[in-house]
């Protein structure tokens, strides 16, 4: 069964307009939104984040997220939230970035689409 584009905006737009944050996480967020980064030394934590309109039934968040991420940890994954309920998440468009030292990590897209989230 096919849906027009405007009811997949819509689907999309009623899910991706009440994120809040999105997170970064060193394994799979699965349901739940684990494995996501601690504070550590570099003070890793959730960055405010909203979703632009949906177009052609996926969003996606409307600036880069730059997040602080401490020697030792791992960024695999993303988080979407809606304050404190975790929404969506999937792995980062890339390998996994491993961080010996201190440094930032910038999540430039994080797209989501209520016909297929993953």
């Amino acid at each position: 069964m096919a849906s027009s584009d405007a009811a997949r905006d819509r689907a999309t737009d009623a899910v991706a307009g009440t994120v809040t944050h999105v997170s970064l996480h060193d394994g799979d967020p699965g349901t739940t939104g684990a494995n996501e980064l601690t504070e550590g030394t570099a003070g890793y934590a959730r960055v405010a984040k909203t979703y632009g309109a949906s177009s052609g039934g996926i969003a996606d968040i409307a600036s880069a997220a730059v997040f602080d991420v401490s020697g030792g940890d791992t960024a695999s994954h993303w988080g979407a939230w809606d304050d404190t309920t975790f929404l969506h998440g999937e792995a980062l468009d890339h390998a996994p970035q491993e961080y010996s030292v201190d440094g930032t990590y910038t999540l430039n897209s994080a797209p989501y689409s209520a016909e297929n989230p993953a």
